[in-house]
């Protein structure tokens, strides 16, 4: 008998190793090339993009690029819903696309969202996608994506470079209930994406007291053991510096801020505490929202508090976007936020479930009226409130009993945000370009209409770049993934290398590539002539310009120093004469 047990003890055990395995997505690539002649003549312009991994949904725009100055600020569309500060803007967005793998075309004929022909000029290309055929995989069943921000994902290692395996730091799912005179035990945890999903050891977490929290924590760049977390209570904002102990008590730094925490009062009355929590820019600053969503108040503010030290730097007023007295009026709410904040390639987002707003913000300018770059709100129907005909508050914004809610909003490399669109049926998400463009709402396959609470990118080179959401197709917990990739590039008259002068005009693949905070960048010219060396974010904003000057015939290598500038990606154009290149280059920090 003791043996029949045994030999069916084992026969279990080499069965369940069996079935486990390691999370291992299919990755989507796209490919096309960065540099495309066009004549802007009318013709139809076809563009060659191989897709591997997976099948595309694939979205095509056109964007200006370098004109961000000479844009300046407009406010425009249907009840205005769009507002840019000198940002370059999308002029053109194809139908989606549905490819398979291997190589397929986009084509455009050179005209504008209106049908009009568009200028001769230098513009901007992305290409955006994802699977839409294959079902979602779990990445790991170990932690719900519920509550309001679901968690993050850190892209980087404390040298500055991209994880092979990234983190996953889940949310603390603690909402509205909360103890008003003594903090509770919370417990964070940790999980390193590409291990079994099945596997519960693989978890880590740490603990701490606090009163209610459902926001990020901030990891110190050059020492991810130490983390910032917020917690709420009765008006009250506590955010506290701890050091990380796996699988123990994280210890607090009581030398931090004032006896250990850094506090501020808010409007939020006593059981509606959603705190954004807290992130940090890499650069010595921490950034948290000050906001009422309850319908009473009429706070929001973006605080700055130093990282080394504990104190509080600066506020920016944010109430012209999610302040609405009318809302209020009208029998929403006076104020929707933002209940998440996210930083992403030097730009913070901010967003909220209660609210239509979306908004881009560049926290290091030193005038709070110059900061917010781009709001999305009410009136393009992607992630709007009270739009429909039979809604019982025509248009407003600030409504937290209207769909769709919209959680833990994402933000990609080149600068596409999106969030999760909860109950507006059979969608997942909805998507917004690099200048808050509402582009439409999309569906995973075999989505269903039940809760959906997470849409968050990864995409640092690692094998692991997708989405990664809740399984509302399945409904199973837990992080799950999806394929996407998303490509950018240059459509010009002289972009590149004239097929009949191969030596005319040729610009290197600077070095090295990614870089940290210097890189060469190396060209060669035929004829003597000025040359211009710009460098531009992948929002198409010129950052610096390095080279502005004659130079002869010849090969010519110049340095740039990125220091003062956030980690991502960059691209520098080369121009001279009637010729010009641009190419993609990675800063890491």
């Amino acid at each position: 008998m003791k043996k029949t047990f045994l030999i069916c003890f084992i026969l279990l055990f080499v069965a369940s190793m069996a079935f486990a395995a390691n999370f291992a997505p299919v990755k989507m690539v796209l490919t096309a090339s960065e540099n495309i002649t066009y004549g802007f003549d009318g013709s139809e312009l076809k563009i060659p993009v191989e897709v591997a991994g997976t099948p595309a949904t694939l979205i095509f725009f056109v964007y200006t690029k370098g004109q961000a100055n000479n844009i300046g600020i407009v406010q425009n569309g249907f009840m205005g819903w769009h507002y840019v500060n000198k940002v370059d803007t999308c002029i053109f967005v194809s139908p989606a696309y549905q490819f398979g793998t291997g190589k397929n075309t986009v084509t455009w004929n050179g005209k504008d969202a209106d049908g009009g022909k568009v200028p001769l000029g230098e513009y901007a290309y992305y290409m955006w996608a994802y699977d839409n055929v294959n079902v979602k995989i779990p990445c790991t069943k170990q932690f719900s994506f519920t509550g309001t921000k679901g968690g993050q994902i850190e892209w980087y290692d404390e040298a500055g470079l991209p994880y092979a395996n990234p983190m996953i730091y889940p949310c603390v799912q603690i909402g509205q209930a909360i103890d008003k005179s003594d903090p509770t035990a919370r417990t964070r945890s940790k999980w390193i994406i590409g291990g079994d999903p099945e596997d519960v050891s693989l978890k880590e977490t740490t603990a701490y007291m606090a009163w209610t929290e459902s926001g990020f924590i901030a990891l110190q760049p050059d020492d991810q053991k130490i983390f910032w977390v917020g917690t709420g209570r009765t008006s009250i904002i506590t955010v506290r510096k701890y050091e990380w102990i796996p699988n123990g008590d994280a210890v607090q730094d009581m030398m931090w801020g004032d006896e250990g925490e850094y506090s501020y009062s808010t409007e939020l009355p006593g059981n509606w505490v959603w705190e954004s929590g807290v992130i940090t820019d890499g650069k010595g600053m921490l950034y948290m929202a000050n906001h009422d969503i309850s319908g009473i108040g009429t706070e929001s503010e973006l605080i700055y508090v130093d990282m080394e030290e504990g104190f509080e730097q600066r506020r920016i007023d944010l109430g012209d976007w999610w302040v609405d007295l009318e809302d209020g009026a009208a029998g929403g709410q006076s104020s929707g936020g933002p209940t998440t904040i996210t930083y992403r390639n030097g730009f913070i987002y901010t967003s909220s479930h209660t609210s239509c707003i979306k908004t881009m913000m560049d926290p290091f300018l030193e005038d709070d009226d110059e900061t917010t770059k781009w709001v999305n709100q009410n009136g393009d129907y992607i992630g709007d409130h009270n739009f429909e005909e039979t809604a019982q508050y025509t248009w407003v914004c600030n409504d937290y009993n209207v769909a769709p809610y919209m959680y833990t909003t994402g933000v990609d490399n080149l600068m596409f945000s999106a969030w999760p669109v909860y109950d507006l049926g059979a969608l997942s998400f909805g998507l917004a370009g690099p200048d808050g463009t509402g582009i439409g709402h999309f569906a995973y396959a075999n989505e269903t209409a039940k809760g959906k609470q997470g849409t968050l990118f990864l995409q640092n080179g690692s094998a692991y770049d997708g989405i990664y959401c809740d399984n509302s197709t399945g409904g199973e917990t837990g992080w799950w993934f999806v394929g996407f990739d998303s490509i950018m590039g240059t459509i010009g008259t002289g972009v590149g290398v004239a097929a009949d002068e191969p030596d005319a005009f040729s610009v290197a693949q600077n070095s090295p590539n990614p870089f940290n905070p210097t890189t060469t960048i190396s060209f060669s010219l035929v004829e003597s002539g000025n040359v211009v060396v710009d460098i531009y974010n992948v929002a198409g904003q010129k950052v610096d310009t390095v080279v502005n000057e004659f130079k002869d015939a010849g090969s010519h290598s110049v340095v740039w120093d990125a220091s003062g500038l956030s980690a991502g990606v960059y691209f520098y154009t080369v121009k001279s004469g009637g010729f010009s290149k641009t190419m993609k280059m990675t800063l890491l920090k």
